[in-house]
């Protein structure tokens, strides 16, 4: 069953983008964003479907051109590797660093390991950028996620 952004809680405005039995992203083309909500599926998926996922998410970035992203791991029960962490921060800054992408909003867990990982992404992301071309927040909610996301960056 193909889900609606309104199952989510998230603006007809949006309209789903891609999915997998483990997340859902949803594209807004006048605001550039894209939301994507990871579900508890996420528990059963390999390395190498992560990866897949994790490559296909960066095209579709790309080729949308999007500038934003909401990122809701609340349900996301994927344990990333320190490898893993290190590939997709490499995979984002190689993809997305020179595409307009501004800015990935994160809204966490309470599973300390997938904290601890998307952590360690944000800072391996920074070390590679160094600019801080792509701007990546931690937030609890998506208010607060989306108010950062539209936010004049000062």
């Amino acid at each position: 069953m193909v889900s609606t952004p309104l199952d989510q809680g998230i603006p007809e405005s949006y309209k789903v983008l891609y999915e997998v039995s483990f997340k859902t992203m949803y594209f807004n083309e006048e605001l550039s964003t894209i939301i994507t909500i990871w579900n508890e599926k996420s528990a059963n998926i390999s390395d190498e479907d992560y990866k897949a996922d994790a490559e296909d998410t960066v095209e579709l970035i790309r080729d949308f051109e999007a500038h934003y992203m909401i990122s809701d791991h609340r349900l996301n029960r994927f344990n990333i590797s320190p490898d893993l962490q290190k590939w997709y921060a490499q995979l984002i800054a190689n993809v997305l660093g020179n595409s307009g992408f501004e800015k990935c909003a994160v809204i966490i867990t309470d599973d300390l390991n997938l904290l601890s990982a998307l952590e360690e992404i944000k800072q391996n992301l920074e070390k590679l950028e160094g600019d801080g071309t792509i701007q990546y927040k931690f937030f609890n909610n998506f208010s607060d996620a989306e108010k950062w996301i539209y936010a004049k960056s000062a």
